[in-house]
């Protein structure tokens, strides 16, 4: 009996490992998502005690050098944050593509699979025919 052998079977492990590369792509982009949005959010939370902190020394009526210098911190973190909220968003546009792209070479795999399968039918029904075949010519021979 002769022995399956999908015709692209090449093809599919090909779009196999590009799963694997996206999905390890996706893994990169995540992580410095996760990095990006902490950094901010640390950032926001240092805006909000350098507010507070000049809130302070203006009640306890510090010179006014010194509170311009929380003014400047605190106008310096909020650009950089303003900075980091771009780098996020430019993160998550790279997300999507990165899910988009990944959507697509599942679907292609899945679409292989589906192929796959069809083709292992059509080998089940050729062997069963050959059987069959052998089976009438083996009964043929027994009667004459």
């Amino acid at each position: 009996m002769k022995k399956f052998k999908f015709t692209l079977q090449t093809f599919m492990k090909t779009k196999k490992i590009q799963e694997s590369q996206v999905k390890k792509k996706l893994a990169e982009i995540m992580r410095q998502w996760y990095s990006a949005k902490s950094l901010a959010e640390q950032m926001e939370k240092d805006i909000r005690d350098m507010q507070q902190q000049w809130l302070m020394k203006l009640m306890e009526g510090t010179n006014t050098n010194s509170l311009t210098q929380y003014v400047y911190c605190i106008e310096t973190l909020s650009k950089q944050l303003t900075n980091q909220k771009l780098l996020i968003e430019k993160i998550e546009k790279d997300l999507a593509l990165c899910q988009d792209e990944l959507k697509k070479v599942m679907g292609e795999i899945k679409g292989l699979q589906k192929l796959e399968e069809k083709q292992y039918e059509e080998f089940l029904y050729e062997c069963k025919k050959e059987q069959e075949s052998e089976i009438d010519e083996f009964v043929v021979f027994q009667i004459k």
